[in-house]
């Protein structure tokens, strides 16, 4: 997030954009967690912000040779190996979706594969464990980009989870792949 910030800095980007990181992600009870998100969307709300879309990164720099999937061994149109990016959306979030995708499908270097779902994601609740679930909450778009965690990365939320299991090439071109995103986001509809 960082140096996606940097590089944009100077861009002309045709959207207003706001970084944020947010705490209390990970919950203590796993009911209670999105603390930080959840407050910055009542704040967002109560001032009359209006929100395009949310880009939450979720779990971004690890790629294996094999991808597993919720449910199934493997699902039809996705890749066996896990060296693709992951867009999640729920419905609302479609036409948020298709923009940032065109930007990500720019990016040769970085396979990226998306999933949009009804119901706010509660028909695969492994879909709803970030941020972006807060927005979706609240009636507001927000995609989830991701390399799909526990469904590749063997070491989840375990001490062996190090920063020398991380692909950073990967990463790399996933700031790269964001940017682009950002770029083809549009020009905000005024308030009349």
């Amino acid at each position: 997030m960082l140096e996606l910030a940097r590089r944009v800095r100077q861009a002309r980007l045709q959207t207003p954009v706001l970084f944020a990181a947010f705490t209390l992600e990970e919950p203590p009870a796993y009911l209670t967690g999105h603390q930080g998100s959840r407050i910055f969307v009542r704040s967002c709300q109560s001032s009359g912000d209006c929100v395009f879309g949310a880009l939450i990164l979720e779990m971004v720099g690890y790629t294996a040779t094999r991808q597993h999937y919720p449910f199934l061994r493997r699902w039809p149109g996705y890749p066996s190996q896990g060296n693709f990016i992951g867009i999640i959306g729920n419905w609302r979030s479609l036409r948020f979706g298709r923009f940032v995708l065109s930007g990500f499908r720019m990016n040769e270097e970085l396979p990226v594969k998306s999933l949009f779902l009804p119901f706010d994601g509660r028909i695969l609740p492994e879909t709803r464990m970030s941020d972006h679930a807060s927005f979706w909450d609240a009636g507001l778009p927000a995609l989830m980009i991701t390399d799909t965690a526990f469904f590749r990365n063997p070491n989840y939320h375990l001490p062996s989870d190090t920063i020398d299991t991380l692909d950073f090439t990967f990463m790399t071109e996933l700031v790269k792949s964001l940017e682009l995103a950002l770029m083809q986001l549009p020009v905000p509809a005024t308030k009349s």
